[in-house]
């Protein structure tokens, strides 16, 4: 399984229900990809492990237990990343710990990373977290969490705060492309101008500045008249 071999493209409005439809027809497709990995073997089992401070290749981890993410955990090498998190017999939930980390090196691509959630997921505050989280109930990003992926929740809600999340290449879309600033000054000279009163534009200027040396020539002449009455 590759980033290619589950494309997700948009259909009709967001919110519709051809949209709500097809975005559970994805995640029971992507839960079924994933039941592939169940059935080989776990390349490792890191059930109630704390994942921070590992370093991971390529394979399907499981934990039949909650793990935990307290620190960084290191993904290296360019393949499939299945971690499955409880079972159907024992749900169990994904938590992370404040600020925490998962980091790709060696050619790892987030739409290579995926998170099977028997339960539900709480990625902490201010955790930068990368992959596709897949829960069964609900996951709720807390203030200030980074997802780089995709939170799908199937049976209740995805619950964002202050959030980022950056849809990864793969899977249909591409690396956006970069469009370089304007050179010069972006800002036009006629800003804020009508282009009909351009030409015109000086001669009001000058009539307003004779309208105030009027004002004040006017404002003299009535100081003195006063003196001389006095």
């Amino acid at each position: 399984m590759s980033c290619s071999d589950i494309p997700v493209r948009r259909v009709g409005p967001k919110g519709s229900q051809i949209w709500q439809t097809f975005l559970g027809n994805q995640i029971k497709g992507i839960w079924a990809s994933t039941d592939r990995g169940r059935a080989q073997a776990c390349t490792a089992d890191y059930s109630g492990v704390n994942l921070g401070g590992l370093i991971l290749g390529p394979g399907v981890y499981c934990h039949t237990t909650a793990p935990t993410l307290t620190g960084t955990l290191t993904l290296n090498g360019s393949g499939i990343y299945i971690f499955l998190i409880g079972t159907t017999a024992a749900p169990t939930t994904l938590v992370t710990a404040a600020s925490s980390r998962v980091i790709l090196i060696g050619g790892a691509q987030p739409c290579q990373v995926f998170w099977r959630v028997t339960s539900s997921a709480t990625i902490a505050t201010s955790t930068t977290f990368i992959g596709t989280i897949m829960a069964n109930i609900a996951i709720s990003m807390q203030t200030g969490a980074t997802l780089n992926g995709r939170a799908l929740a199937r049976t209740a809600a995805v619950t964002l705060d202050t959030n980022r999340i950056i849809q990864p290449s793969g899977f249909g879309y591409g690396v956006p492309t970069y469009v370089a600033p304007p050179a010069g000054t972006p800002l036009p000279a006629t800003l804020e101008v009508p282009a009909e009163r351009i030409g015109v534009v000086p001669w009001l200027f000058l009539i307003a500045i004779g309208s105030g040396v009027a004002v004040v020539a006017l404002g003299i002449s009535s100081r003195r008249r006063r003196r001389r009455s006095v």
